[in-house]
Protein backbone atom coordinates (compact mmCIF):
# COMPACT_ATOMS: atom_id res chain seq x y z
CA UNK A 1 0.00 0.00 0.00
CA UNK A 2 1.46 3.45 -0.67
CA UNK A 3 1.29 6.61 1.40
CA UNK A 4 -0.65 9.48 0.39
CA UNK A 5 0.65 12.39 2.75
CA UNK A 6 -0.96 16.15 2.37
CA UNK A 7 0.75 19.07 2.79
CA UNK A 8 0.60 20.20 6.56
CA UNK A 9 -0.56 16.50 6.93
CA UNK A 10 1.33 14.69 10.18
CA UNK A 11 3.83 12.04 9.24
CA UNK A 12 4.21 9.71 12.38
CA UNK A 13 6.64 7.34 13.32
CA UNK A 14 6.47 4.55 15.56
CA UNK A 15 10.16 3.39 17.01
CA UNK A 16 10.56 -0.49 16.66
CA UNK A 17 7.72 -1.53 18.90
CA UNK A 18 4.43 -2.15 16.74
CA UNK A 19 3.57 -5.78 17.54
CA UNK A 20 0.19 -6.08 19.60
CA UNK A 21 2.23 -7.30 22.29
CA UNK A 22 4.55 -4.29 22.57
CA UNK A 23 1.84 -1.77 21.86
CA UNK A 24 0.17 -3.36 24.98
CA UNK A 25 2.88 -2.95 27.37
CA UNK A 26 3.55 0.61 26.75
CA UNK A 27 0.45 1.41 27.00
CA UNK A 28 -0.21 -0.24 30.45
CA UNK A 29 3.42 1.80 31.65
CA UNK A 30 1.77 5.00 30.78
CA UNK A 31 -1.85 3.90 32.22
CA UNK A 32 0.83 3.32 35.49
CA UNK A 33 2.19 6.93 34.34
CA UNK A 34 -0.24 9.07 33.63
CA UNK A 35 -4.07 7.22 34.09
CA UNK A 36 -4.35 7.36 29.94
CA UNK A 37 -3.77 4.62 27.43
CA UNK A 38 -1.26 5.59 24.92
CA UNK A 39 1.69 4.95 22.93
CA UNK A 40 5.01 7.08 22.05
CA UNK A 41 4.75 8.48 18.48
CA UNK A 42 6.99 11.34 16.84
CA UNK A 43 5.58 13.63 14.05
CA UNK A 44 6.35 16.19 11.98
CA UNK A 45 3.61 18.10 8.88
CA UNK A 46 4.72 17.88 5.68
CA UNK A 47 6.05 20.78 4.16
CA UNK A 48 5.01 22.31 0.89
CA UNK A 49 6.96 20.94 -2.48
CA UNK A 50 8.49 17.93 0.44
CA UNK A 51 8.16 15.06 -1.22
CA UNK A 52 7.28 11.45 1.06
CA UNK A 53 10.76 10.51 1.55
CA UNK A 54 12.28 13.55 2.26
CA UNK A 55 9.78 14.19 5.13
CA UNK A 56 10.12 10.68 6.24
CA UNK A 57 14.22 11.74 6.30
CA UNK A 58 13.86 14.68 7.80
CA UNK A 59 11.54 13.02 10.48
CA UNK A 60 13.78 10.10 11.38
CA UNK A 61 16.94 12.48 11.39
CA UNK A 62 15.35 14.15 14.09
CA UNK A 63 14.46 10.98 16.41
CA UNK A 64 18.03 9.49 15.50
CA UNK A 65 19.24 12.10 17.55
CA UNK A 66 17.14 11.72 20.79
CA UNK A 67 16.25 7.65 20.64
CA UNK A 68 18.21 4.50 19.53
CA UNK A 69 15.72 2.00 17.69
CA UNK A 70 16.40 -0.62 15.20
CA UNK A 71 13.32 -0.45 12.80
CA UNK A 72 10.90 2.67 12.20
CA UNK A 73 7.21 1.81 11.29
CA UNK A 74 5.33 4.83 9.36
CA UNK A 75 1.43 5.98 9.11
CA UNK A 76 -0.22 9.35 8.92
CA UNK A 77 -2.79 11.32 11.61
CA UNK A 78 -5.06 10.65 9.01
CA UNK A 79 -4.98 6.99 9.08
CA UNK A 80 -5.13 7.25 13.11
CA UNK A 81 -8.34 9.29 12.96
CA UNK A 82 -9.60 7.36 10.77
CA UNK A 83 -9.18 4.01 12.79
CA UNK A 84 -10.61 6.02 15.74
CA UNK A 85 -7.11 7.04 17.22
CA UNK A 86 -6.86 10.29 18.96
CA UNK A 87 -3.03 11.64 18.86
CA UNK A 88 -2.33 14.80 21.47
CA UNK A 89 1.17 16.09 21.75
CA UNK A 90 3.23 15.76 24.62
CA UNK A 91 6.54 17.70 24.77
CA UNK A 92 9.40 17.27 25.70
CA UNK A 93 10.94 15.78 23.30
CA UNK A 94 10.25 18.01 20.20
CA UNK A 95 7.81 16.39 17.77
CA UNK A 96 6.45 14.22 20.55
CA UNK A 97 3.10 12.69 20.41
CA UNK A 98 1.18 10.28 21.97
CA UNK A 99 -1.79 7.61 20.28
CA UNK A 100 -4.92 7.38 22.54
CA UNK A 101 -6.11 4.24 23.16
CA UNK A 102 -9.83 3.59 24.94
CA UNK A 103 -8.71 0.44 26.33
CA UNK A 104 -5.13 -1.28 26.57
CA UNK A 105 -6.68 -4.47 27.78
CA UNK A 106 -9.02 -4.73 24.32
CA UNK A 107 -7.26 -7.10 22.36
CA UNK A 108 -9.31 -5.87 19.10
CA UNK A 109 -8.31 -2.18 19.08
CA UNK A 110 -4.39 -3.05 19.72
CA UNK A 111 -4.25 -4.91 16.90
CA UNK A 112 -6.39 -2.42 15.17
CA UNK A 113 -3.42 -0.18 16.37
CA UNK A 114 -0.34 -2.43 15.40
CA UNK A 115 -2.01 -3.02 12.18
CA UNK A 116 -2.13 0.52 11.07
CA UNK A 117 2.11 0.79 11.51
CA UNK A 118 2.01 -2.56 9.33
CA UNK A 119 0.49 -0.98 6.46
CA UNK A 120 3.32 0.98 5.31
CA UNK A 121 7.17 0.87 5.11
CA UNK A 122 9.10 -0.10 8.25
CA UNK A 123 12.45 0.86 7.75
CA UNK A 124 15.48 -0.52 9.11
CA UNK A 125 16.72 2.89 11.20
CA UNK A 126 18.95 4.48 11.23
CA UNK A 127 19.88 3.68 7.53
CA UNK A 128 16.67 5.54 6.42
CA UNK A 129 18.41 8.45 7.60
CA UNK A 130 20.84 10.68 4.90
CA UNK A 131 20.68 13.74 7.30
CA UNK A 132 18.20 16.67 6.47
CA UNK A 133 17.68 19.49 8.87
CA UNK A 134 14.25 19.65 10.55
Amino acid sequence: MTMNLETGELLIVRLWRWAPDRIKDDAEKEVRASRQASISVFGISKLPDEDLETAMRRLTTHVASIRNAKYAAFTTETKLAEAGFGIRENEPPRHHFDVLLENHNDEDEVRKLADIFDQFDRRKFPSCLPAVSI
